[in-house]
């Protein structure tokens, strides 16, 4: 079951208008991570000087880490940037996700987050 809801996952994203997507699959095509960027958000090119980061500890279906990046608009809305299922909450995973967020929002300079290490070791990273 868990494999079909990925797949419908990844079709979804794929065909979406609102969300830009990248989905990571292993060598046998078993889902990874993947990680979704608010593309209408970005197509206004708001200034998003920071952002707030949180993520879970797997409390979904798929028992994989969910992060969540949101921004603020000049009228104070708050806004969800951008969000991914994690494959777990290492560096490496981090580093990825940040890495695709870096890729689709490169004036991001300053990001709010609690004291996970691994979180904050991949941000000074990317």
């Amino acid at each position: 079951m868990k494999e079909d809801q990925a797949r419908a996952l990844r079709d979804a994203a794929a065909g979406s208008r609102r969300w830009s997507s990248e989905v990571h699959l292993t060598a046998n095509n078993v889902f990874l991570e993947a990680f979704f960027v608010n593309a209408v958000i970005l197509a206004k090119r708001l200034d998003v000087p920071f952002v707030f980061v949180d993520d879970t500890a797997c409390t979904n279906m798929f028992h994989l880490p969910v992060i969540s990046v949101l921004c603020c608009d000049a009228a104070d809305q708050t806004h969800t940037l951008c969000w991914g299922l994690l494959k777990n909450r290492t560096t490496a995973s981090f580093r990825r996700f940040f890495a695709f967020l870096f890729k689709h929002a490169p004036t991001i300079r300053t990001f709010v987050c609690d004291r996970h290490a691994a979180q904050s070791r991949a941000t000074r990273e990317v």
